[in-house]
């Protein structure tokens, strides 16, 4: 019997036990987590996901770049119709939340998944990512507008050694920085820049049903051929006419080397970017301060509004279970905090913000201290976002709208009203 039970273990256990030397990831359970972030964002979340990787032997979280978070979505919609297998987790941007949100057989809510402290994630961050006030996605890199500035330029042409805080601010900074021969500000995303945080720090409405957050379907017409809309978008034509703003096109890259090789004195982008800025090594200190609110409207800006993406998790054959391990591990305190100090997001709940006050690390990191208190306002009136039904392809078509016009090809009104009417509901 002995002799039987040793040649039953070499048949059975020990190409079992070869295969454990040679292959440490055999028994472990693969999670595929597609994202759209790059260089330094990426190498960053690589490093949190190598961490939970090792420290536990029973999942193993693979990250797949998909792409920018269009290109990445769109894979994802392609893959679902062609009935290929899906990533277990998907990256998906702010404005394809209700998008995603509305393909019910195509994700898990989150909120039946992983348990949480309700109370905990920021009030505006909760809000914008909540259906029917349940969680749908896990928040994960979320940013806000700021303004960055060139200190050294500003002291050069005699401003002081602070961000404007208004509109009219904007204006009168950037006609003492062109007077000095300079572009007074530039902009990244201009669809977010000119309007969409324009309009929820001004409290001012972007779309219907209180821009598509109480709309049956997420289905709601722009208001963008008002007036104030009009006049918001022809006061950028003017302005670029006279190098007041300086229109560098729709994505990152341009506008963020325009700043910092020192043409212009002010750019509008997200809180996130200061370290990837700093990497284009400007020969300049940059200063940060909030977005802009206008005295027009309002005598105090209202929360900012979320930017960025969160983390959905979709059906699958089977179920994973290591997947809500991972997004356990993402959403704890030590990882929140470490994220959000490590890349500039935001802390998206409020222990991790409390864990970062209380370390001091805000009093040497202006940029993130700023970004936090913009949405650490009060809430008010109208919902703190833009939560649109297949808002990306008209986010794209709104964008060409506002290059045409700052750059002349056509009048303010008559591009913003033919917008609207495209998508009249």
């Amino acid at each position: 019997m002995k002799i039987f039970a040793s040649k039953t273990f070499f048949l059975f256990a020990w190409p079992l036990f070869l295969a454990t030397i040679f292959n440490p990831l055999h028994s472990k359970e693969k999670i595929v987590f597609q994202h759209s972030l790059e260089g330094f964002l990426a190498d960053k979340l690589t490093e949190i996901t190598d961490t939970f990787n090792k420290q536990q032997n029973q999942y193993q979280v693979t990250l797949v770049y998909g792409g920018n978070y269009v290109d990445s979505f769109d894979r994802f919609i392609q893959k679902e119709k062609r009935g290929e297998k899906k990533p277990h987790l998907l990256m998906v941007s702010e404005f394809n939340t209700p998008t995603m949100a509305l393909k019910k057989s195509s994700y898990l809510p989150v909120h039946t998944l992983i348990s949480r402290d309700e109370n905990d994630l920021l009030d505006v961050i909760n809000a914008f990512y909540s259906f029917e006030d349940q969680l749908a996605s896990v928040p994960f890199n979320c940013s806000v507008a700021v303004l960055y500035y060139n200190r050294d330029l500003f002291k050069k042409v005699g401003l002081p050694d602070r961000a404007p805080t208004t509109w009219q601010e904007v204006e009168a900074f950037s006609e003492k920085l062109v007077n000095a021969g300079y572009k007074g500000f530039t902009t990244a995303w201009p669809a977010a820049y000119v309007f969409e945080h324009y309009c929820v720090v001004n409290n001012l409405p972007f779309a219907e049903h209180n821009n598509g957050f109480d709309a049956p379907g997420y289905e709601s017409t722009f208001l963008l051929d008002s007036p104030l809309h009009i006049k918001r978008l022809q006061k950028f034509r003017d302005w670029q006419k006279i190098g007041i703003y300086s229109y560098q096109g729709q994505k990152t890259v341009e506008p963020e080397k325009f700043f910092t090789d020192g043409n212009c004195g002010m750019l509008f982008q997200g809180a996130n970017r200061y370290s990837l800025l700093k990497l284009n090594k400007p020969a300049f200190q940059i200063g940060v301060g909030a977005y802009p609110y206008d005295q027009t409207y309002t005598n105090e800006p209202f929360a900012q509004n979320v930017c960025g993406t969160s983390l959905w998790v979709t059906t699958q054959q089977e179920p994973c279970e290591g997947v809500k391990v991972y997004l356990q591990y993402l959403m704890s305190l030590d990882i929140q905090a470490k994220w959000h100090q490590l890349t500039g997001y935001l802390p998206v709940t409020k222990s991790a913000y409390q864990k970062t006050l209380a370390s001091g690390f805000y009093e040497k990191n202006q940029p993130a201290s700023v970004a936090v208190q913009q949405v650490l306002r009060e809430r008010k009136a109208l919902p703190n976002g833009i939560r649109l039904k297949d808002y990306a392809p008209k986010r794209q078509d709104l964008m060409d709208i506002i290059e045409h016009v700052v750059l002349g090809k056509q009048s303010a009104k008559v591009a913003l009203e033919g917008f609207v009417n495209r998508y009249r509901k």
